[in-house]
């Protein structure tokens, strides 16, 4: 955009309400949940949505899903077969 990234930054957090950090999370956590339901094992999704500390993908999965990815993966599996 030409802006310094704290422009940037602060344009975005007018429109949607979030920062760029809080929708790139968002998008990155969402991404790793439609891979964990394709049985793609937790630590090949956090890489392939950008994470490279995997504790850190595993507390921000955790504090947003309210389990660990691969409770997430195999709870969501039930439900799909339940339903």
């Amino acid at each position: 955009f030409n802006y310094p990234p704290n422009t940037n930054s602060g344009m975005i957090k007018k429109g949607p309400g979030k920062t760029f950090q809080q929708i790139r999370q968002q998008i990155r956590l969402s991404r790793a949940a439609q891979l964990l339901l394709r049985e793609i094992p937790a630590q090949q999704a956090a890489e392939l949505c950008g994470y490279t500390n995997m504790s850190n993908f595993y507390a921000q999965f955790t504090r947003k899903y309210g389990s660990t990815p691969g409770q997430y993966a195999r709870r969501t599996s039930r439900e799909r077969m339940q339903a």
